[in-house]
């Protein structure tokens, strides 16, 4: 036991030592180093108070702040002043599961973030009234602070983008209405649509005809036969014969936007911002020649003549352009890919889709009219049905605003300078408009009696495409896109699972 005293003893005492240093003989230098200890650990006191302070009071800000303000509630979070947005940023779909959670019902809520407050409204009638105020509640500053940073648009070309003419009027201004007019039904649309059909039957084709049998991603696949025709039709066949590489580029893209917005340094998010460089290096060098607007949708080459006339420079142009581009794109293609995969993984439902679509394919494989499309937008109820639910089931839309003016919404007073959120996951699960088991896919809650007042659902209530001043100008070439490419799909092809892989098969048909 001495001995082990003896050795613990030395050992510590070495310790000390290295520590203190080799002089402990000098009385002055341990009084100095227990002194600098000392200090540490009040400085440490003092912190921790501090902390235990400032969670006091943002604990007591989270449960009573909105009796004192009027606002709607605050979600519980644990990190102050941060709150809840590392979560938005990483799941906000899950965030807004866990608030579905706490609040019952469809219960206005807020959010927090770095000292501000997002405001959250799920239920429909809260909703129809911020999509009224556009007043107060508008979505055009939005989109002003977010899009010098999401694409790189420089602040030259951000005033010249704001820049108000003797009108009244800016580019940022009137673009929902300059892309509604251009996406509204008529020649454009059809235009546009036929150049779609055209693009797909070719991919279609090419993927027949290389007689694949291995699983594929379905995600992957769906995106690229999707992507490839809906650029090919906007843009015309230039830009993806000159970056045959560009898909993958934009759909890291879209992931990545959260980052951009957030001023996310790029040492932290390399691929995204590699990505960025590359799809705006592409559109840059698509607009720095006219040639290739040969068999592009005129909407994209209309807009980059007014662009132009501002003075505004190709690169910032190739920027603001590839923003509208993505925006078609990318909200179309997770709907494409669920939607396949509920009609091929729905055995039951497969004849009846079949038999809908068959006069749209009386003279051949592909839909190639707008007949066709027509055929596939009236008389396919099922088809639509199957639509409609991914929609409602799938959609992530999130509609945003920033409040300019103190205004009340569903009895709740909101402030200057917070944003208010909509997002259509909660609207989206109601069962006084979507009937029971509202987590569950059931297309024919769109057919059959599923209310109280016995009738269906209504799809006017699902809200994919947002509404008020944002309704969504491109939906009705979205519907187009997804039913035609579906429908294809679903004709020429019979499709196997195998958890996220997917066997792909041209159908045997008799």
């Amino acid at each position: 036991m001495p001995c082990c005293r003896s050795s613990c003893g030395t050992e510590h005492s070495s310790l000390v030592q290295v520590y203190l240093g080799s002089n402990l003989d000098r009385p002055s230098v341990i009084t100095t180093h227990m002194g600098l200890l000392q200090t540490y650990y009040t400085v440490g006191g003092f912190i921790s108070a501090v902390l235990l302070v400032v969670v006091g009071i943002d604990q007591a800000y989270q449960r009573f702040s909105h009796k004192w303000t009027n606002e709607p509630p605050l979600l519980p979070y644990r990190i102050p002043i941060i709150g809840h947005a590392l979560r938005f940023t990483a799941d906000c779909l899950g965030l807004f599961r866990a608030a579905h959670e706490y609040f019952p019902g469809s219960q206005a809520y807020s959010l927090f973030s770095f000292g501000k407050r997002v405001y959250v409204f799920t239920h429909y009638k809260d909703v129809s009234i911020v999509f009224r105020k556009s007043k107060a509640l508008p979505f055009l500053p939005l989109i002003e602070s977010l899009s010098g940073l999401a694409w790189d648009i420089s602040p030259d070309g951000m005033r010249r983008l704001s820049e108000v003419d003797d009108t009244g009027d800016s580019i940022f201004r009137n673009a929902h209405v300059f892309y509604r007019d251009s996406l509204k039904v008529g020649p454009d649309l059809d235009v546009l649509t036929i150049s779609f059909l055209h693009y797909l039957e070719k991919e279609f084709d090419q993927f027949e005809a290389q007689k694949i049998t291995d699983y594929v991603s379905l995600n992957k696949w769906s995106k690229t036969m999707l992507g490839t025709a809906s650029t090919s039709a906007m843009m015309g066949p230039a830009l993806l014969r000159d970056n045959p590489d560009l898909l993958p580029s934009v759909w890291l893209v879209e992931q990545g936007f959260v980052l951009f917005v957030n001023r996310i340094p790029r040492i932290f998010a390399k691929k995204s911002y590699r990505a960025r460089d590359h799809v705006l290096s592409a559109f840059t060098k698509y607009f720095s020649d006219e040639k290739n607007k040969e068999g592009s949708a005129p909407m994209m080459w209309e807009r980059e003549a007014e662009l132009r006339a501002k003075g505004i420079s190709t690169k910032d142009i190739a920027a603001y352009s590839y923003a509208a581009y993505a925006v078609l794109l990318n909200n179309a293609n997770p709907t494409a890919c669920w939607l396949l995969r509920r009609i091929f993984s729905r055995t039951d439902l497969l004849p009846r889709l079949r038999e809908e679509v068959a006069p749209a394919f009386a003279s051949g494989n592909s839909i190639t009219t707008l007949e066709q499309v027509q055929h596939l937008l009236t008389s396919c109820p099922l088809l639509r049905a199957f639509y409609d639910e991914t929609l409602r089931l799938h959609s992530s839309s999130v509609s945003n605003r920033v409040v300019v003016e103190e205004t009340t919404v569903g009895g709740y007073t909101l402030k200057v300078g917070h944003n208010v959120i909509c997002p259509s996951y909660v609207q989206h699960r109601l069962p006084e408009y979507f009937g029971n088991d509202t987590d569950k896919f059931e297309p024919e809650r769109f057919i059959k009696p599923v209310l109280e007042k016995g009738t269906p659902a209504d799809p006017k209530m699902v809200r994919a495409f947002g509404g008020g001043v944002s309704l969504c100008p491109g939906r009705f070439f979205a519907s187009n896109e997804v039913l035609s490419y579906a429908a294809s799909a679903l004709w020429r092809f019979d499709m196997t699972f195998k958890g996220e892989m997917v066997r792909i098969v041209p159908r045997k048909r008799e």
